[in-house]
Formats: structure tokens, C-alpha cells, sequence
């Protein structure tokens, strides 16, 4: 069986910047080429039980969100799965219902040192943290500097939209599960907002309950209330999809009515039709994520309060 010793000598490198690799530290990019190459000739993985006796921790860390069905958490779960187990931890996961009772237990988990740290993807806020717990949010502001990762929400909802006012839209709606201010998908509707009142359109919002599975119906009371419509953002990819359920149980077609999503994940699930869609980046979210929370597992600092990852446009057949 390998160790880190045989990895580093493979590597042409010390036994402490293989460490130094592991545990997220400084490493030059040619270094860790090299040291993920010798990794993967060797089938080295490193030992989460004599990482945890030698460090005094659990190397397991925990990961709250609010519905695993949903497309997008479903995604960021595998992908945060993949770079914890990289770094040597171990995955808890909560599926929490938005039930913030179950999100505190999984704080006091954290608390107790039974899990070294702590990735929140929810829709509660919490207004009083302890900063030196181990926490990480994605797309949320919580009390207590806790870092978050997010999107660039507001430039590439912007852009979606002006892409929908070139294609000849005039009366775009606005659809999604209505976020609190504290959450950066918020972001999503300013921008909406703020697009409408530059071009002189009337706001057409649907905001619903962000509860995870009623997108459909959702969507149906959306197009009851705006008829009109001839393009709707979407602020998910669940609502994109329920609303274009909705359309074709009408006899309509994105001939009628444009839709551009947000996420980004549908078009891995479905074949027909490809939706127009702001994507985001899962896989460098995940990495961003898990390697914020292991800078503070590891006492690090200078950890910047928020990052934010760039998104990408897909042109697909809905927009």
C-alpha cells in the first residue's frame, strides 16, 4: 500500500507540500499537476482515521440542503461529495425539509466536534453565529462572517434578460420560489426588477413559497395570473420545467412563450426540448466550497467573505 512518502518521492517533492497539497495550503500549479499524477499512478488515497487521530478531528463534515431531489442540490451534493472526499473527508448529509429545527441539530453536531465543519445550503436565516465555527453557505448571508460562495446572480440574470428583449420580448415575466433578502438569489429578482424599470416594462412576478416539489402548481397559478406573457426567467431550472408543463398542457410552445432558466442542470436530465439557460458553474462552486471549509477547519485566514463564481449562457431551444 502507497503512503504520502511514496507520493511525494514519485512527485519530486517533499513530504510536506504533499501535505500542504491535501490539506488545501499554498502548492504551485506545476506541483500539483505533479502530485495529482503520482496520487493517480499510485491509487493513493489518504487515511481519513489517521488524518483524524493526528489532527483531533472527525474528518467528517456535514452538508445541509433543503430538498435532494431538486436538480441543482442534487448536482452540488455529488459534486461537494467528490472534493471532500479529495481532501480526505467524509460526507454527512441532511436533507432538511427547509426545517430549520433539523438544521440547528446539525450546528450542534458541529459544536460538539462530531463533525468538523459544516456547508449550509438553506433557505432560513440565522441572524446570530459564532464566528469560529466551521461554517460555509452557499448562495446565503449569514450573521457572523460566515464566508458563502455564490454565482454572479445579478450580471447574469441582466444578461438573460436582455438576451429575451433582443429576441423581441417586451412582456417578460419573472417566476421563482421567493427568496429572502439575506439570500444572494435575491440578486436575481434586483436584477429583474431593476431591467424592467430601465425599459419601461411592467413587472410581471410570480413569488411563490420556496417549497421544493409544488413548483408545478406554482407555475400554473403564474400563468393564470399572466396571461400576456411572451418570455419568462425562471429562477431554477424546477420552475423553468414545471412552467413549460404548464405551457404545453395548454396547447402553447416556446413559440408562444420564451423561457430562459436558471441552474443549469435540467438539460443533463432531459433530452427534448434543450432549455436556454443560465449555468452555473456546479463543479467550481463545489471545489470553491469545500475548499473555504476546510480553511477554517484548519484555522487558516484571510478567507474573503463572499466568492463568486462566473456563470456561463447556453442557448438552447426554449429562448
Amino acid at each position: 500500500m502507497s503512503s504520502i512518502i511514496d507520493v511525494a518521492k514519485k512527485a519530486g517533492v517533499s513530504k510536506s507540500t504533499v501535505s500542504r497539497y491535501f490539506n488545501n495550503g499554498y502548492v504551485s500549479e506545476e506541483c500539483a499537476e505533479r502530485i495529482k499524477k503520482a496520487i493517480d499512478d499510485l491509487s493513493y488515497s489518504p487515511s481519513s482515521l489517521g488524518r483524524a487521530l493526528k489532527y483531533n478531528r472527525s474528518m467528517t463534515i456535514g452538508l445541509c440542503v433543503p430538498k435532494i431531489s431538486h436538480p441543482f442540490f442534487s448536482k452540488i451534493t455529488e459534486a461537494i461529495e467528490d472534493e471532500a472526499y479529495a481532501l480526505g473527508y467524509r460526507l454527512l448529509l441532511t436533507d432538511s425539509g427547509n426545517d430549520k429545527a433539523r438544521e440547528e441539530s446539525f450546528i450542534s453536531l458541529a459544536k460538539k466536534s462530531q463533525i468538523d465543519g459544516i456547508i449550509f445550503v438553506t433557505h432560513n436565516f440565522y441572524d446570530r453565529m459564532d464566528p469560529n465555527l466551521p461554517i460555509v453557505t452557499i448562495d446565503r448571508r449569514f450573521a457572523g462572517g460566515v464566508p458563502t460562495i455564490t454565482s454572479d446572480n445579478y450580471e447574469a440574470t441582466k444578461k438573460a434578460l436582455a438576451y429575451l428583449w433582443e429576441q423581441g420580448a417586451r412582456r417578460i415575466g419573472f417566476l421563482g420560489g421567493k427568496p429572502a433578502v439575506t439570500s444572494f438569489v435575491y440578486d436575481r429578482y434586483r436584477a429583474y426588477s431593476d431591467f424592467a424599470s430601465e425599459h419601461g416594462m411592467e413587472e410581471r412576478t410570480g413569488y411563490y413559497e420556496s417549497k421544493h416539489g409544488e413548483e408545478y402548481c406554482y407555475s400554473e397559478k403564474y400563468f393564470a395570473s399572466f396571461p400576456d406573457v411572451d418570455a419568462v426567467f425562471a429562477t431554477s431550472d424546477a420552475y423553468g420545467f414545471a412552467y413549460y408543463r404548464v405551457l404545453v398542457r395548454n396547447g402553447k410552445s416556446c413559440d408562444d412563450v420564451k423561457i430562459i432558466t436558471y441552474d443549469g442542470c435540467m438539460n443533463d436530465l432531459i433530452q427534448s426540448p434543450s432549455f436556454t439557460s443560465v449555468v452555473q458553474d456546479i463543479p467550481a462552486m463545489a471545489k470553491k466550497v469545500v475548499e473555504v471549509l476546510n480553511m477554517r477547519i484548519t484555522g487558516q485566514k484571510d478567507i474573503d467573505d463572499v466568492y463568486t463564481i462566473p456563470t456561463t449562457f447556453f442557448k438552447g431551444e426554449t429562448a
